[in-house]
């Protein structure tokens, strides 16, 4: 696991920032590129509960959702989606989507999308996605 950014805080009612002291916004670019970009941003909404907004070198967060097993009490939680945000040794911006089922025998990559910011004009795609379903045992 990547080490550890250290965040700041910041709460306006309601919304929510959460940014590492280095990715503060730059106005304007320099050179084409903008020096001060984070590798990932995550932005999300929830309604009357708040907004948030957090820009660091790598991130994850899972989403879990309410369910009852059959005949059992009381209700449950299960993290059913996972996002992973990563760079990867060679400078690859990488996030993976993972789904989660108690009843699989290992969790099930559903998407990856990559990019190389620092490649810049050599790629013929800028953002890669591949689709194809992984037992996540099998992502080494």
């Amino acid at each position: 696991m990547p080490s550890l950014y250290a965040l700041q805080a910041i709460y306006t009612r309601p919304f929510f920032v959460v940014r590492a002291p280095w990715s503060m916004s730059v106005s304007g670019q320099t050179g084409g590129k903008n020096l001060r970009l984070p590798p990932f941003r995550v932005t999300g909404d929830a309604g009357k509960w708040g907004k948030f907004q957090i820009d660091a070198g790598w991130f994850s967060f899972a989403v879990a959702q309410k369910f009852r097993q059959a005949g059992a009490e009381p209700e449950m939680m299960w993290e059913s989606l996972g996002v992973y945000c990563t760079q990867e040794l060679d400078g690859e911006l990488v996030i993976r989507v993972i789904v989660f089922n108690k009843d699989w025998d290992s969790p099930l990559q559903i998407a990856r999308i990559a990019s190389r910011p620092e490649d810049g004009e050599e790629l013929l795609t800028p953002i890669g996605f591949n689709l194809n379903h992984v037992a996540a045992r099998d992502l080494g």
